[in-house]
C-alpha cells in the first residue's frame, strides 16, 4: 500500500481519492475545510493552499501529490498563485512523483 495525497475535495477529487482507496492505496484528502470523502483508506485534512510547509509535511513519503482543487471562478486570481507554489516541487522534492 502506497500513500498519496489529493487536494481539493470536491467532484474530481473526491472521485480521484475513493478510486485510489478502492485500490487499497491509503490517500489523505487535503481540504480548506478539512471534508471529503470518508471510508477505508481515506484520511481528511484541513489545510490551506498558501501553508507550502503544511503540505510539504503532508507529502513527506507519499508516492504522488494529486491537484485537483478547484477554485470558484472569483477566486482565481486570488487562489491560484498560491495553489500552483503548493503544487509545484521544490529542487529537493520529498514526493517522487507530481500529478497535476
Amino acid at each position: 500500500m502506497s500513500h498519496h495525497v489529493v487536494v481539493g475535495a470536491g467532484s474530481v477529487g473526491t472521485a480521484t481519492a475513493r478510486l485510489l482507496a478502492g485500490r487499497g492505496e491509503a490517500v489523505t484528502v487535503v481540504s480548506r475545510s478539512g471534508g471529503g470523502p470518508t471510508g477505508p483508506g481515506l484520511t481528511r485534512v484541513a489545510a490551506d493552499a498558501a501553508d507550502v510547509d503544511a503540505f510539504t509535511t503532508l507529502a513527506t513519503g507519499a508516492v504522488a501529490l494529486y491537484d485537483c482543487a478547484n477554485p470558484a471562478y472569483h477566486r482565481w486570481a486570488t487562489d491560484w498563485p498560491p495553489s500552483r507554489r503548493r503544487c509545484s516541487p521544490p529542487p529537493s522534492a520529498p514526493v517522487p512523483s507530481w500529478r497535476l
